[in-house]
């Protein structure tokens, strides 16, 4: 009937969008969680006893970058492949400025929250002349709203948000990402962790889609987050279930995605993480954007592991590998890893490689990519520790019949450049 196609190209941005949501709990891969308050220390703009407004952000931008043939830097990633490996491979610059504005007195009752976060990106490579700026956050909550019995602690919330969204950071890849407009209740203490319930009458990027074109189906969720199972093994999960809503064209009424994570520390002197996801219906593409032409047979399955490791202050590094298969379309295997060393001071060097590898309809394609880069780091030596400026250089190459890069007349190519990352 109505915006069969909007919703479509809506799942197909949701998709591929990683590289647009840069930063690692913003939106593309900052490593900043707003859902993890605790572990956060913000930059405080006014504070009173009863008021506070912090603000947070990110922002990666490619300062300068060419190409080997001359022309502007080129990115490289498989079409069917939902990310694509990040050090020296980022052609945009990105900008997630946000701001909390707090009520009340943490220390003796309710607390009124407000949550804004913008994005800002800059398209074109090298370039500064084309902006899209959205509206990625727009929310208030309420936290301990109760003071005794079963909800002690808990908040509730409602608006556009980023819902507990996690990544792979090294190729900004967000595989559970419940972002969308709606209402919840979380942090409800149950057994050793919490309990969350969500309900998303729309699931877009931003509050302008949200609010004006609207997406084709009304999603629910129950999360288990943070139970412990011992010091070192934490557990979350989450079913999430799709309903069709009226006035869109839609194949299948209902879909869900299911997520199993658990996490685990000191291994190989540092934290492993596996997750397991199966989506079916309207959720088998397993992102918060709903497949409108999906069949109620589809099936996707996915399987993440990462491993993290800060080992002295001279060498981290973070690994990833992905499995992702699909009942009717594309299967996508990726393995990469970041290693960096320090060579003296704040000055490190990094190594970053990576391979994809997708398969539909019995037809291979294949991307391979290194980045060596330089590295100055004077927030710290963790790997994680930011601000980070960077100098690199990228080789990729790729499959004969793959069109990862036009730009190049072969099926190889080399970028340059250089590139600032922080976050706050």
């Amino acid at each position: 009937m109505v915006r069969t196609g909007q919703a479509a190209l809506a799942l197909a941005l949701a998709a591929g969008s990683a590289a647009a949501q840069g930063a690692g709990g913003g939106s593309g891969s900052s490593g900043v969680q707003v859902d993890d308050r605790a572990a956060i220390e913000w930059p405080t703009l006014y504070q009173s006893d009863r008021v506070e407004l912090v603000s947070f952000g990110y922002i990666r931008s490619l300062g300068f970058g060419g190409r080997s043939g001359g022309g502007p830097q080129a990115c490289f990633q498989l079409p069917q492949a939902r990310a694509k490996y990040r050090l020296g491979n980022e052609c945009e610059t990105y900008i997630e400025p946000g701001f909390i504005l707090t009520f009340g007195d943490r220390e003796s009752g309710p607390t009124l929250e407000f949550n804004l976060r913008n994005a800002i990106v800059g398209l074109a490579p090298n370039s500064y002349d084309d902006w899209d700026i959205s509206t990625v956050e727009a929310w208030a909550g309420v936290d301990d709203f109760a003071a005794h019995g079963p909800l002690a602690g808990a908040r509730i919330w409602a608006g556009q948000r980023f819902y507990y969204r996690q990544d792979t950071h090294i190729d900004d890849f967000y595989y559970w990402n419940g972002t969308g407009l709606g209402a919840g209740i979380e942090q409800i203490p149950f057994g050793n962790g919490e309990l969350a319930f969500a309900w998303f009458e729309e699931s877009s990027f931003d509050l302008d889609t949200a609010l004006d074109d609207g997406t084709p189906y009304r999603r629910f969720e129950v999360r288990v987050e943070d139970w412990s199972h011992s010091d070192n093994v934490t557990f979350r999960s989450a079913l999430d279930l799709r309903f069709a809503k009226g006035g869109y064209d839609t194949v299948a009424d209902s879909g869900g995605l299911l997520t199993l994570e658990t996490e685990i520390e000191q291994v190989w002197q540092g934290t492993a993480s596996l997750t397991l996801q199966l989506g079916w219906g309207a959720g088998h593409e397993m992102i918060f954007a709903s497949d409108p032409l999906a069949r109620d047979g589809d099936l996707g399955f996915r399987a993440i592991a990462t491993h993290l490791a800060d080992r002295g202050d001279d060498f981290s590094i973070m690994s990833t590998a992905v499995l992702e298969a699909q009942s009717r379309g594309r299967e996508w295997l990726s393995l990469g890893a970041r290693p960096i060393w320090r060579i003296a001071g704040d000055v490190h060097w990094a190594l970053e490689p990576g391979i994809d590898l997708t398969i539909d309809d019995g037809e291979t394609q294949r991307l391979a990519k290194v980045t060596a880069a330089l590295l100055w780091k004077p927030g710290g030596t963790d790997f994680f520790d930011r601000p980070s400026l960077r100098a690199f250089v990228t080789y990729a190459d790729w499959s004969d019949d793959a069109v990862v890069a036009p730009v190049f007349a072969a099926d190889h190519g080399a970028t340059y450049g250089v590139q600032l990352e922080h976050w706050w």
